[in-house]
């Protein structure tokens, strides 16, 4: 875990180090990292590592973190901007979620690059489970609620990382529409559901 405290001193420790262990990412492979090396290109103490983090992992934790409660308000603002109706699908979330990352996605593309998706996709469905919550009618959950977090927050995640993989080769908007109109034809398909046995 991390524990970074609010006042100033323990953000700059804290940035020195992320800005120390991002170097040396760009040099070794992320598991072959020691906070011994973290620390001495920082220039803080072991103390001051301890202060703020268990472990090296939790740089990369508290970094994106940080980047989804400015994404967050991010979208809070875009919503009262857009006068976006309550029951807006969580998939709507796309437009303002790329055009968002297509400025910040350097804590993305570092966890991408080191194969740490975990953390990238826990921050994706706590998200996506805030939006479907505001969404529902009811705060009863359904038998089918897990399954349609996992779907959304898979979708979501994967367009994502594709995006990031291939440069944000496409604009955010332009992708955003695509994706939407993919899955609306998609849906339009007729799906054979019986299972043979009539």
């Amino acid at each position: 875990m991390y524990h970074i405290k609010e006042d100033k001193r323990s953000k700059q420790s804290s940035n020195l180090i992320f800005n120390a262990f991002q170097s040396l990412l760009y040099e070794k492979n992320y598991s072959d990292i020691k906070i011994t090396e973290v620390i001495e290109r920082a220039q803080v103490s072991r103390a001051t590592f301890y202060r703020n983090y268990d472990t090296l992992e939790d740089i990369l934790r508290y970094e994106c973190d940080q980047k989804f409660i400015a994404l967050k308000e991010y979208i809070a603002g875009y919503y009262r901007n857009q006068s976006v109706e309550r029951n807006t699908h969580p998939l709507d979330l796309l437009k303002p979620f790329l055009r968002f990352w297509y400025l910040e996605s350097g804590i993305i593309e570092l966890l991408i690059r080191i194969n740490n998706k975990e953390i990238l996709y826990r921050n994706i469905s706590d998200l996506v489970k805030k939006l479907i919550d505001r969404v529902k009618s009811s705060p009863d959950k359904d038998s089918f609620y897990e399954y349609s977090l996992t779907i959304r927050s898979n979708i979501i995640m994967g367009i994502l990382e594709v995006w990031i993989l291939n440069n944000k080769n496409i604009a955010p908007d332009t992708l955003s529409i695509q994706v939407m109109k993919h899955i609306s034809e998609s849906l339009k398909y007729k799906v054979d559901i019986s299972n043979g046995d009539s």
